[in-house]
């Protein structure tokens, strides 16, 4: 009875795991118990060839379904809300970024593998 009950909760937590972050070796994902939230890739072109750049993922992902999640962003980088300011709360999930912001935050020193002659 134990094992079927272990077996259901996992398949209930996979679920949930639709969404990972696109940076290279960042595990986060959109489980119910992650704090996190998941952005898109900017729409300017250049933008989004550095995030993509940032990102040190080898190969080729879609962008326009690749998400990056809050932990690679600084408090600059998100929109400044008046109304939140003055009332003195700081939402920490539901922050929009600015149209500016790249990734800056927790990422990889991966260097990408040079080919040998």
């Amino acid at each position: 009875m134990k094992l079927k009950q272990n077996t259901v909760l996992q398949i209930e937590e996979q679920k949930f795991v639709k969404m990972r972050c696109a940076v290279y070796d960042c595990n986060t994902n959109n489980r119910p118990k992650n704090n996190f939230k998941f952005f898109g890739f900017p729409k300017d072109e250049k933008l989004k060839a550095k995030c993509r750049h940032l990102c040190k993922r080898e190969g080729t992902f879609n962008v326009n379904n690749a998400r990056i999640c809050s932990n690679h962003f600084v408090d600059e980088d998100y929109e400044r809300n008046l109304r939140h300011q003055l009332l003195g709360y700081q939402p920490k999930r539901f922050r929009s970024l600015k149209k500016e912001a790249v990734p800056s935050n927790n990422l990889p020193n991966r260097e990408k593998k040079s080919e040998q002659v």
